[in-house]
């Protein structure tokens, strides 16, 4: 177990470094980007990765995942599912190539028919990497894992803003995904050095088909759930509208993706092997401390200071994305907490009960951004924020029945943190209101170091054991925390 917790407690580290460096990468890119392309250009990238990302679900038919979650694992089974892979890449990139025409007609934009052809031989080089990548995961070597997607980060972050300088537009888009792809899958093979026979067992597919089933099957559901606004607004409200949509949303969901992966990554081959419920509940709920503690302060930030972060950063052709801002940073907070249980159905086995979870919560979702739409995109984000409020309680009950927690149990956890950001809410929006005259750039100078600041020094007081859980996590001196004794450290059972 310490060896567990060891390689667990390393694996969070470099698994935070990459997300952390990645996702800064990723946004800074972005902002530059959307000076550079437009609303225009990143609401027609955003409808082919529409396209994409619904094939990307059957090229890997929830196989990685299997990979890190069996305890055993023959060397047959994998170089099956590596041949699964590679022939699910060479359908999809086929499928896209042959079907960009309807996909087109669909947004009625003819433009996107060449961008979605361009984008095929991504889904090949994505089908020869699942293996290698989902070794490293379950070995937890998190620190080549990082060296591989930090690489290939930034190389696709290099080429895409050369070629936006030069005029390239949404090509720059298109190149950035591809050279990601194209260099992050060879690197994973150097990484891992395990290689693929011409073996193809169907007793040892069929030995993974349920869990990949379950998988797959909560993933397309929820996939038309978390895309239906995109389909819908790139649909009816054309590509500008789809561009200024795409941005306020990935502002919103790089902290979750940053957050979410660093939890999955590491804790799910841990959970996999944490037999105990009652331990997994409390490393659940005291990973739920530290990812509220973390994301509060980005989500209050993104919400109480959008406008003049909009007028700073990104100009005047994209004012419109503040109050979207405004809406969708409270669900960026509260997504935080939920994507981490989709950990405890697949630790627990039961993909089952998480394709049964997501038909429903999916149906929920897509009715909310259909009556959303006649009202634009402020509507459709405001539709997609009530949802969340409607689903909040059950998308939290329904997993804990599995480990033996309570919804206030969760509540407990996350209350000291929840004051310190409401703190820093009133905060931000008092000195916004005494510093209004000032410049966006010289406000923002102020109130985000001065912000921080308040959230820190409250966080010491009030919430201290996720800030103590990041010092051990980063290897520097951990005073004890407030208690008669210290808890034993998240990571690991």
């Amino acid at each position: 177990m310490s060896d567990l917790r060891g390689a667990a407690t390393r694996g969070v580290r470099w698994s935070a470094l990459s997300q952390f460096v990645r996702q800064a990468l990723l946004i800074t890119t972005t902002l530059l980007l959307s000076r550079l392309v437009g609303p225009a250009g990143f609401g027609l990238i955003s409808m082919a990765l529409t396209v994409t990302g619904f094939l990307e679900l059957f090229r890997d038919p929830g196989t990685g995942a299997a990979v890190v979650q069996r305890r055993e694992l023959s060397p047959a089974l994998l170089s099956t599912i590596f041949w699964i892979n590679l022939g699910a890449g060479l359908a999809c990139a086929a499928v896209v190539i042959v079907g960009a025409p309807l996909a087109a007609a669909f947004y009625r934009e003819p433009a996107l028919t060449p961008v979605l052809r361009a984008l095929a031989p991504g889904f090949v080089l994505g089908g020869l990497g699942v293996v290698p990548q989902a070794l490293l995961q379950r070995a937890v070597a998190f620190r080549a894992l990082a060296g591989v997607e930090l690489a290939s980060s930034l190389a696709g972050a290099g080429v895409a803003v050369a070629l936006a300088l030069a005029g390239a537009g949404v090509w720059s888009l298109v190149a950035q995904s591809l050279v990601t792809t194209a260099l992050a899958t060879p690197l994973a093979w150097l990484a891992s050095r395990w290689r693929p026979a011409l073996v193809f067992d169907r007793g040892a597919a069929a030995a993974v088909s349920g869990f990949s089933t379950g998988l797959v099957g909560f993933n397309l559901v929820n996939y038309f759930a978390r895309n239906a606004d995109y389909l819908l607004i790139g649909r009816f409200l054309g590509p500008t509208s789809l561009g200024l949509y795409t941005l306020a949303y990935r502002l919103m969901f790089y902290p979750i993706q940053t957050l979410g992966q660093v939890g999955a990554r590491v804790l799910f081959p841990v959970f996999s092997q944490v037999d105990d419920a009652a331990r997994f509940g409390q490393i659940f709920l005291r990973l739920s401390a530290l990812l509220f503690f973390l994301a509060a302060p980005v989500y209050v930030g993104l919400g109480a200071l959008a406008d003049p972060l909009v007028a700073a950063v990104l100009g005047s052709q994209w004012a419109p994305v503040a109050p979207l801002l405004v809406i969708l940073a409270p669900v960026g907070l509260f997504q935080v907490l939920t994507n981490a249980t989709g950990l405890i159905y697949q630790a627990r086995g039961r993909t089952d009960l998480m394709l049964a979870w997501g038909v429903g919560s999916s149906a929920v979702m897509m009715a909310a951004f259909a009556l959303g739409l006649p009202f634009g995109i402020t509507g459709v984000a405001t539709a997609y924020a009530l949802s969340m409020l409607l689903l909040a309680y059950p998308v939290f009950k329904l997993p804990f029945r599995l480990i033996g927690l309570l919804v206030v149990d969760l509540l407990r956890a996350v209350g000291p943190g929840a004051l310190c950001a409401a703190a820093l809410l009133v905060t931000l929006l008092g000195l916004r209101a005494l510093l209004a005259a000032l410049p966006p750039l010289a406000l923002l100078a102020v109130a985000l170091p001065v912000g921080a600041l308040v959230y820190l020094v409250l966080s010491w007081r009030l919430n201290r054991e996720p800030v103590v859980e990041c010092l051990r996590l980063a290897g520097l001196p951990t005073p004890p925390t407030a208690g008669p004794a210290a808890p034993r450290p998240l990571a690991g059972p």
